[in-house]
């Protein structure tokens, strides 16, 4: 083709490739995607979605997994203080209570602290009810 081809041509006609590209149909032109495998669930089909723990609120609006948590604790006594204060010297607290007076101390199994302003009678009831069926 020459070049006075490719700049200029007329108005509503489609424009030809020029002959040193390729033209290729986009059906298989892009690899497809490994996705992730299908797990088996509990009834013998293939599930794509992750288990997801159970989740706990520990009011306003935050939610902590109830096969991490190792204790409910009230927050008032000396040992209870100490060990927030030393989480939060490790970077191991989360402070959950939203600005709110700290009312339960959560200790999760992997070291972390998470504080709630529900009082610990109410994170274990509604642990207690999220576990019955």
């Amino acid at each position: 083709m020459s070049d006075d081809k490719l700049t200029h041509h007329p108005p509503g006609e489609p424009r030809a490739p020029p002959e040193s590209v390729s033209v290729m149909s986009l059906k298989g032109s892009k690899p497809k995607k490994q996705g992730r495998k299908p797990q088996p669930s509990h009834n013998g089909k293939a599930s794509y979605a992750a288990e997801v723990p159970a989740l706990l609120p520990i009011g306003h609006g935050s939610y902590v997994a109830t096969d991490k948590i190792t204790a409910i604790l009230n927050p008032n006594s000396s040992p209870v203080k100490r060990l927030v204060h030393e989480a939060e010297k490790a970077k191991l607290l989360v402070n959950a209570t939203h600005g709110r007076r700290n009312r339960s101390v959560l200790v999760m199994d992997d070291g972390h602290v998470v504080l709630s302003a529900l009082n610990p009678d109410v994170v274990a009831a509604r642990m207690n009810s999220k576990t019955e069926p």
